[in-house]
Formats: C-alpha cells, structure tokens, sequence
C-alpha cells in the first residue's frame, strides 16, 4: 500500500516543482500579471477609472 502514496506523492512534488519553474520563468521575462483596474464597489454600483 506505500506504493501509490509513493507515486502520488512524487506525482505532486514534480508538479510543484513545475509550476513553480513556469512562474519564475514568466517573471524573468518581464510579463507581470496585468494590473487590476482601479474599481470602487458601493452598495448600489462600481465606479472604476483613474
């Protein structure tokens, strides 16, 4: 029964590992998520721009 622990276990580490790869990546080729646009939300509505 250690054997698919084993597996699964691996299976998450090299996905972490990846994941974790693909953001350093993407940072150091200077795409930064986008900005969120500057939204108020009221009760009524939301009022967004600059």
């Amino acid at each position: 029964m250690k054997a698919p622990l084993v597996v699964v276990s691996a299976t998450l580490t090299l996905a972490i590992v990846l994941v974790a790869g693909f953001l350093i990546a993407t940072q150091a080729l200077g795409q930064s998520p986008a900005e969120p646009p500057g939204c108020v939300a009221t009760q009524l509505t939301t009022i967004c721009g600059k």
